[in-house]
């Protein structure tokens, strides 16, 4: 057999969305976004997420910056939900939808935004203005 072995499922995916993000957002922040990341603890990450205040309806600065990136009202607010470290149970729960609803809204913003992650979807967020 000769050729190289096959990469892992999704990996494609990976890197076109690390291909985006670093389109968006510049090789600088990426990196610095990386940096902070790794000298955190899950703890201090959850903290720093649970902290952030909710409920809030979407600033009209904050609506425009969604919707250049093609988020729609209701994925704005679960995106604001995400932000502020809520799990897809809390989120149905606050936008009175189901879990399932949720997490579908959660993996289209991931996908518009090229991001691959819960956690990288909260940096976006706050370095966006949408959080």
């Amino acid at each position: 057999m000769t050729g190289a072995a096959p990469g892992p499922t999704g990996y494609s995916e990976l890197e076109r969305a690390r291909e985006t993000a670093h389109a968006r957002l510049g090789d600088a922040l990426v990196a610095s976004a990386w940096q902070m990341g790794q000298t955190l603890s899950l703890e201090q990450m959850i903290a720093g997420a649970l902290a952030l205040p909710i409920g809030r309806a979407p600033s009209p600065a904050k609506a425009s910056s969604a919707a250049a990136w093609g988020l729609s009202h209701r994925e704005t607010e679960v995106l604001q939900l995400i932000a502020a470290g809520r799990t897809n149970a809390e989120i149905a729960h606050a936008l009175f939808i189901s879990p399932r609803t949720a997490s579908t809204h959660a993996a289209n913003i991931l996908a518009k935004c090229g991001l691959i992650s819960r956690a990288e979807l909260i940096a976006f967020a706050h370095t966006n203005g949408l959080a």
